[in-house]
Protein backbone atom coordinates (compact mmCIF):
# COMPACT_ATOMS: atom_id res chain seq x y z
CA UNK A 1 0.00 0.00 0.00
CA UNK A 2 1.33 3.27 -0.89
CA UNK A 3 1.86 6.23 1.61
CA UNK A 4 -0.38 8.61 -0.17
CA UNK A 5 -0.34 11.16 3.28
CA UNK A 6 3.12 11.05 3.05
CA UNK A 7 3.55 11.68 -0.44
CA UNK A 8 1.00 14.54 -1.02
CA UNK A 9 2.87 16.20 2.50
CA UNK A 10 6.38 15.74 0.54
CA UNK A 11 4.62 17.35 -2.55
CA UNK A 12 2.92 20.15 -0.55
CA UNK A 13 6.08 20.71 1.26
CA UNK A 14 8.52 21.06 -2.39
CA UNK A 15 5.93 23.23 -3.62
CA UNK A 16 5.75 25.57 -1.04
CA UNK A 17 9.65 25.70 -0.69
CA UNK A 18 10.37 26.26 -4.08
CA UNK A 19 7.66 28.50 -4.83
CA UNK A 20 8.65 32.58 -4.60
CA UNK A 21 4.86 33.40 -3.16
CA UNK A 22 5.59 32.10 0.19
CA UNK A 23 6.69 34.36 2.69
CA UNK A 24 9.91 33.75 4.16
CA UNK A 25 11.84 35.01 7.64
CA UNK A 26 14.36 36.98 6.27
CA UNK A 27 13.42 37.77 2.81
CA UNK A 28 13.84 41.80 1.85
CA UNK A 29 10.53 43.77 1.12
CA UNK A 30 12.00 44.68 -2.07
CA UNK A 31 11.98 40.44 -2.62
CA UNK A 32 9.02 40.09 -0.76
CA UNK A 33 7.41 42.50 -3.72
CA UNK A 34 9.09 40.83 -6.52
CA UNK A 35 7.59 37.73 -5.75
CA UNK A 36 3.98 38.52 -5.31
CA UNK A 37 4.31 40.21 -8.89
CA UNK A 38 2.04 43.32 -9.69
CA UNK A 39 -0.67 41.48 -10.28
CA UNK A 40 -0.56 40.03 -6.19
CA UNK A 41 -3.26 41.61 -3.75
CA UNK A 42 -0.81 43.58 -2.05
CA UNK A 43 -0.82 46.56 0.36
CA UNK A 44 1.42 48.59 2.40
CA UNK A 45 -0.36 48.32 6.27
CA UNK A 46 1.32 51.39 8.03
CA UNK A 47 4.01 52.06 5.79
CA UNK A 48 6.07 53.79 8.75
CA UNK A 49 6.38 50.02 10.32
CA UNK A 50 6.92 48.11 7.26
CA UNK A 51 4.08 45.74 6.45
CA UNK A 52 3.23 44.03 3.61
CA UNK A 53 -0.30 42.50 3.44
CA UNK A 54 -1.73 39.57 0.52
CA UNK A 55 -3.19 36.57 -0.38
CA UNK A 56 -1.97 33.46 -0.78
CA UNK A 57 -4.84 30.97 -1.97
CA UNK A 58 -6.84 30.52 1.36
CA UNK A 59 -4.39 32.18 3.76
CA UNK A 60 -3.86 36.01 4.22
CA UNK A 61 -0.26 36.65 4.92
CA UNK A 62 1.22 39.85 6.58
CA UNK A 63 4.90 40.05 6.30
CA UNK A 64 6.91 42.73 8.95
CA UNK A 65 9.87 44.55 8.31
CA UNK A 66 12.52 45.73 10.17
CA UNK A 67 16.01 46.73 8.75
CA UNK A 68 14.29 45.82 5.00
CA UNK A 69 14.15 42.14 6.42
CA UNK A 70 10.68 40.16 6.97
CA UNK A 71 11.43 39.99 10.62
CA UNK A 72 7.53 38.37 11.65
CA UNK A 73 5.30 36.49 9.49
CA UNK A 74 1.26 36.10 10.30
CA UNK A 75 -0.68 33.71 8.40
CA UNK A 76 -4.71 34.05 8.65
CA UNK A 77 -7.11 31.27 7.76
CA UNK A 78 -10.31 30.57 7.97
CA UNK A 79 -11.01 27.21 10.02
CA UNK A 80 -7.81 25.30 10.86
CA UNK A 81 -4.35 25.04 9.51
CA UNK A 82 -4.14 21.05 9.22
CA UNK A 83 -0.77 19.60 10.59
CA UNK A 84 0.90 19.22 7.07
CA UNK A 85 0.51 22.82 6.44
CA UNK A 86 1.95 23.81 9.66
CA UNK A 87 4.71 21.61 9.19
CA UNK A 88 5.41 23.15 5.34
CA UNK A 89 4.88 26.93 6.94
CA UNK A 90 7.87 25.98 9.76
CA UNK A 91 10.04 24.11 7.39
CA UNK A 92 9.90 27.34 5.03
CA UNK A 93 10.88 29.50 8.10
CA UNK A 94 13.08 27.22 9.50
CA UNK A 95 16.81 28.96 8.20
CA UNK A 96 18.82 25.94 8.91
CA UNK A 97 17.62 25.39 12.26
CA UNK A 98 14.88 22.97 14.14
CA UNK A 99 11.82 23.82 15.39
CA UNK A 100 10.97 22.42 18.68
CA UNK A 101 7.81 22.12 20.65
CA UNK A 102 7.12 24.03 23.48
CA UNK A 103 5.81 21.47 26.35
CA UNK A 104 2.62 22.59 28.04
CA UNK A 105 -0.81 22.79 27.84
CA UNK A 106 -2.69 24.66 25.32
CA UNK A 107 -3.47 28.08 27.01
CA UNK A 108 -6.50 30.44 26.58
CA UNK A 109 -5.88 34.90 26.69
CA UNK A 110 -7.59 37.85 25.66
CA UNK A 111 -9.90 35.62 23.48
CA UNK A 112 -8.09 33.48 21.93
CA UNK A 113 -6.75 29.87 22.47
CA UNK A 114 -2.81 29.86 22.02
CA UNK A 115 -2.76 26.15 20.81
CA UNK A 116 1.14 25.49 20.36
CA UNK A 117 4.21 27.25 20.30
CA UNK A 118 7.58 26.03 18.56
CA UNK A 119 11.04 27.67 19.56
CA UNK A 120 14.31 27.83 17.68
CA UNK A 121 18.14 27.36 18.75
CA UNK A 122 17.95 30.87 17.59
CA UNK A 123 15.08 32.09 19.86
CA UNK A 124 12.83 32.85 16.88
CA UNK A 125 9.68 31.21 17.72
CA UNK A 126 5.82 30.60 16.04
CA UNK A 127 2.58 30.48 17.85
CA UNK A 128 -0.48 28.95 16.32
CA UNK A 129 -3.81 30.36 18.33
CA UNK A 130 -7.30 30.13 17.51
CA UNK A 131 -10.12 32.50 17.51
CA UNK A 132 -14.13 32.56 16.81
CA UNK A 133 -13.03 29.82 13.80
CA UNK A 134 -9.67 31.63 12.17
CA UNK A 135 -6.43 30.10 12.89
CA UNK A 136 -3.36 32.43 12.97
CA UNK A 137 0.44 31.32 12.95
CA UNK A 138 2.84 33.81 13.41
CA UNK A 139 6.51 33.39 13.32
CA UNK A 140 8.48 35.77 14.86
CA UNK A 141 12.38 36.47 14.57
CA UNK A 142 14.37 37.14 17.28
CA UNK A 143 15.08 40.83 16.11
CA UNK A 144 11.04 41.07 15.81
CA UNK A 145 10.92 39.88 19.85
CA UNK A 146 13.72 41.96 21.18
CA UNK A 147 11.84 44.89 19.71
CA UNK A 148 8.66 44.26 21.05
CA UNK A 149 10.10 43.70 24.76
CA UNK A 150 12.28 46.35 23.99
CA UNK A 151 8.94 48.89 23.35
CA UNK A 152 7.35 47.62 26.28
CA UNK A 153 9.82 48.47 28.69
CA UNK A 154 9.87 51.88 27.39
CA UNK A 155 6.33 52.55 27.93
Amino acid sequence: MKNTRGTAFLLLLAMTLSTPAAAHLGDTRGLSVKHHGEGQVMEAVAPATNTLKHAQGTVEVTADFIDDATQRITFVKKGTFDASEIAVLLAANAQGKAWKPESGAPNAEAGRVVTQTWLRSDRASAELSVSDGVSRLVISSRVWILKRLRSALAE
